[in-house]
């Protein structure tokens, strides 16, 4: 049995150490039955103080303070302010299953993990929607194993993922550009000069909003895009394909040189303008459908699929090869042989 020691480092007579293990077994065991642990009482002590104090940060703990803490670590490592409130609805539809069930969310298991899943597929939540939430709490699992609050992460997400059918990118054929453009020419400049940078850019609404005007980047003859803080916080360097969207942009960044942002508007505001347009052309759009048709276009005139996946800012080129999919022409190309 390891020898404990007094306050001046002096070993204490075994019958007080005796005594001491025996008070601290008591402790243990009482914290055991309000707070759920699951370890073993150990004869070691060490093993007893590391038990005794994850009993009491859970007994101490409190849900809305423990989710905080997760999302502002989120926030250090560069997630966005949008994702981190993803995670926060997540965590609530979580723990108000958790309180439905009586869960202790600290004791959740295996089965309790799939019945939250079977839970958001029964309220009709689409199968993305689904495992983007059980990446969501696995994420949130493994902060809790790292700050030693639980012994193991029981969100499986493998095990649990549901199937997604494979969706294409809904890209606009030339004509629905065309009418999509022809319908932005009579919005104030910053708007339209805004949407045809999307389609000559391929850039996310969240990027185009947060550029400045020092972010249109000159290198000889050609125009490119900072985006300084992309999906992922990840930055690049997108290209301007349109020549006379690039001169626009050059002309119109000299004229905000002192403003904060390039255009000046935020991602509502041009989202309104897309669904307005949606509706008075007939054609369904929103934003991100630009940078689709700027996707599939680039593989319709054969440039290379990591060069595509560099100009999107994809992490994962799996995500760039769906696009090839709505570019027949370009895999035609591959197997045409003349005759």
């Amino acid at each position: 049995m390891p020898v404990l020691t007094g306050y001046c480092g002096s070993p204490l007579p075994v019958e007080e150490q005796i005594a001491w293990l025996a008070r601290l077994r008591s402790l243990v065991l009482r914290l055991d039955a309000e707070a759920g642990l699951e370890e073993l009482v150990s004869e070691d002590p060490a093993s007893y103080r590391t038990t005794v104090d994850r009993a009491m940060r859970r007994k101490s703990g409190d849900i809305a303070q423990q989710t905080e803490d997760f999302l502002s670590e989120l926030a250090y490592t560069g997630l966005s302010h949008h994702s981190t409130d993803s995670y926060r609805l997540t965590l609530k539809r979580f723990f108000a299953f958790c309180a439905e069930r009586g869960i202790d969310h600290y004791r959740l298991t295996g089965p309790q993990a799939r019945e939250f899943r079977n839970l958001l597929v029964g309220r009709g939540l689409g199968p993305s929607t689904v495992n983007c939430h059980l990446s969501h709490v696995k994420r949130f699992y493994e902060y809790l194993v790292e700050e030693e609050l639980v012994g193991g992460n029981p969100v499986i997400r493998r095990r649990l993922r549901v199937k997604e059918p494979v969706r294409l990118p809904k890209f606009l054929f030339p004509d629905e550009k065309q009418q999509i453009l022809d319908w932005f020419a009579d919005t104030p400049e910053p708007v339209g000069l805004a949407f045809r940078t999307l389609f000559a850019s391929g850039l996310r609404l969240g990027e185009l909003v947060a550029l400045g005007p020092g972010d249109l980047l000159v290198r000889g003859n050609a125009y490119l895009l900072h985006v300084r803080l992309g999906k992922g916080a990840k930055g690049r360097l997108a290209p301007v394909v349109d020549r006379e969207v690039a001169f626009e942009l050059a002309r119109y960044t000299r004229d905000r040189i002192e403003a904060d942002t390039l255009f000046g508007v935020t991602a509502t505001f041009l989202a309104n303008y897309a669904r307005r347009c949606g509706e008075e052309t007939g054609i369904p759009f929103h934003a991100h459908r630009c940078r689709h048709t700027f996707a599939t276009e680039l593989l319709r005139s054969g440039v290379a699929l990591d060069v595509v996946q560099e100009a999107l800012g994809h992490a994962d080129i799996d995500t760039t090869r769906t696009y090839a999919r709505t570019a027949p022409q370009a895999l035609l190309r591959l197997g045409f042989h003349e005759r």
